[in-house]
């Protein structure tokens, strides 16, 4: 799939009004045109996303109620959950500041197959490559997002964001055939531990077996995002092997729907009172390294 890039980087839907916007970063495949003459990334971008998020998202905003924003390119192209200093040596040696990062940083150089990594460009790109993908993919997502958390934030209060994921779950927490579901908060820190044990309780009810430490714990948008006192943040992983029909979406988003339901305000919102109306901003912000300017983000 080709996109131009004058099309917005994210596709933002609305439910009935509550207090909750679900982020997906990784629900984009498509590849801009642009970068169409990468061929390995055309390729990539295609393959690697979270199977069926979309689906998942739907049934959320429809059973829930809030936002949803899910990003339209592959993580391939800008990986939305990662800072956008993160930016590794192996795809642009001289970006300011560039080092190797495990997981590749923002903008990867390659993608692992088994124990071989393959790398996505033939040459590394230029500083000047990797600011104009930033500003044209990353920022405008995280632009928006913060947009919609500070609108939930003015009409209730307190927000929960919640940014949805799918994965294979790790052999040792599979049971037969019980959906296995991680919510990541870096280990406590970027939700409120009452609202982290209620969603826990009403999915191991379900017969969800939930894993909510050491694994999954988050990346940038959960823990940034959580800077402000006022939003809670939980990166939840699907079990994608319950993921392929309707039954088996609705056995693992039914009760995460009601657990949410149950954390979460709907209707008109309240009044920010007086220490709320003063609350120091906590937008981030990011110094261009090729130009020296602070960017909001």
């Amino acid at each position: 799939m080709n996109s131009s890039k004058s099309s917005p980087p994210f596709v933002l839907q609305s439910g009935k009004s509550r207090n909750v916007i679900f982020e997906t970063p990784h629900l984009g495949r498509a590849t801009p045109d642009e970068l169409q003459r990468h061929s390995k990334l055309v390729e990539a971008a295609a393959r690697r996303w979270d199977n069926h998020i979309d689906r998942a998202g739907e049934m959320m905003l429809s059973e829930v109620g809030g936002e949803w924003i899910g990003s339209v390119y592959s993580r391939m192209v800008v990986d939305l959950n990662r800072g956008p200093d993160r930016v590794d040596s192996r795809v642009s040696p001289d970006w300011p500041g560039a080092r190797i990062y495990e997981d590749g940083g923002v903008i990867v150089p390659f993608v692992k197959n088994k124990t071989v990594l393959n790398a996505l460009y033939e040459n590394p790109l230029n500083p000047e490559e990797i600011e104009h993908r930033l500003k044209l993919y990353w920022f405008p997502f995280h632009d928006q997002l913060q947009a919609r958390i500070d609108a939930i934030l003015h009409r209730f209060g307190h927000a929960i964001l919640i940014s949805l994921h799918s994965a294979e779950p790790e052999p040792e927490h599979c049971q037969g055939d019980m959906p296995v579901i991680y919510l990541g908060t870096g280990n406590g820190s970027t939700c409120d531990a009452g609202m982290l044990s209620i969603i826990r309780t009403v999915l191991e009810k379900s017969n969800i077996r939930v894993i909510s430490e050491l694994y999954y714990q988050g990346a940038f948008t959960t823990q940034a995002y959580r800077k402000d006192p006022h939003v809670h943040a939980v990166q939840i992983e699907l079990d994608r092997r319950f993921m392929k029909t309707d039954a088996e979406i609705k056995r693992q988003l039914e009760p995460l729907a009601a657990a949410l339901q149950s954390v979460s305000t709907g209707g008109v919102g309240i009044a920010p009172s007086s220490s709320r109306a003063k609350r120091l901003s906590v937008r981030r912000t990011y110094i261009d390294p090729l130009t020296g300017d602070v960017l909001p983000y």
